[in-house]
């Protein structure tokens, strides 16, 4: 019997508890605003930096395909919450709290694809693996 799946199961299940603990960690209140996502905000950048490094090494084959499901989609996938993201803005649309929605999704996705650019890089330049 092929295992592959349970790998992804147990990835998922601990990324999923490493999501549930930083969004327990973090404040409601950041920077100018009293309701912000912090926690979900800051697993997405986490997350986007983790699969940018962890990307660069699947494409030069540093590990196996069985980490790469496990880690990848099941740690990550369990990480990252872009499903939790959608709704965390549209709560902050339904309150109109703009501007807070407005710097959630632009802050998440453009700090999102820089944290998948400097991992991708760092795993590249400094791992180095070419």
């Amino acid at each position: 019997m092929n295992f592959i799946f349970l790998w992804a199961a147990l990835g998922g299940a601990i990324g999923s508890s490493l999501r549930y603990f930083v969004g327990k960690m973090m404040p409601s209140k950041f920077l100018m605003f009293e309701s912000f996502p912090l926690g979900t905000f800051s697993v997405n950048v986490i997350g986007c930096f983790v699969i940018g490094f962890m990307g660069h090494l699947a494409v030069k084959k540093v590990f196996g395909d069985d980490f790469g499901i496990f880690f990848v989609t099941g740690v990550l996938g369990g990480f990252t919450t872009f499903s939790s993201y959608g709704l965390d803005t549209l709560k902050l649309l339904q309150k109109s709290q703009y501007i807070e929605a407005v710097s959630y999704a632009l802050g998440t996705n453009i700090l999102g694809l820089i944290g998948v650019a400097i991992g991708w890089f760092l795993a590249k330049n400094f791992v180095g693996i070419n």
